[in-house]
């Protein structure tokens, strides 16, 4: 059995953000895994629930991203001038009245990257306290609602593809406004 010493984070989700972590079990895998992930060879899926309705079904934010600090904490925003490349994709899953639930994927690895972006295009996520100054404690909403739902890579001539599980919260919300299955 692994003692927790030896295991090693290869990347990192916000605390709220529920899914997917890779973990390696030797140190050589960690290097090897990190970077994938710096070389940008590593596809993130992420499903997210967000406030709106994007104006395009699908589409790319090609924004650039500046770090500031309000009220003395650090916070990421879009900023066409701003100094830290980023790329994310998106496609609208379903939508009902002002809710979409979308797939996202991050292009670039950048700090809070989905939840600026997202923001910078109006359709702030559902939950996120800290990038949207709408009130979500209605219909239940308590936490923020972003899920790091697949990745796929290729180490040492293997193909992997990982799936995690959309939590019961997501799902609820989900059947909350009319975007689940059923």
């Amino acid at each position: 059995m692994l003692d927790n010493k030896e295991l090693r984070l290869c990347h990192r989700l916000d605390r709220t953000t529920t899914g997917i972590l890779i973990v390696a079990k030797k140190k050589q895998s960690a290097k090897d895994i990190t970077a994938l992930f710096k070389a940008n060879k590593i596809l993130k899926i992420y499903l997210t629930i967000v406030k709106g309705i994007p104006k395009q079904s699908s589409g790319n934010i090609n924004t650039p991203l500046i770090t500031n600090v309000v009220s003395g904490k650090e916070k990421i925003s879009a900023d066409k001038e701003g100094s830290i490349k980023a790329l994310t994709g998106y496609e609208v899953l379903k939508k009902n009245k002002n809710i979409s639930l979308l797939r996202v994927l991050p292009k670039t690895g950048r700090k809070h990257q989905i939840r600026a972006h997202l923001q910078s295009i109006g359709v702030p996520i559902l939950g996120d306290n800290k990038y949207s100054s709408i009130n979500h404690q209605q219909k239940n909403v308590t936490r923020m609602h972003l899920h790091a739902s697949s990745v796929k890579f290729k180490l040492y001539g293997t193909s992997h593809q990982i799936k995690a599980d959309i939590p019961k919260p997501f799902k609820e919300i989900l059947k909350l406004y009319g975007l689940d299955n059923n």
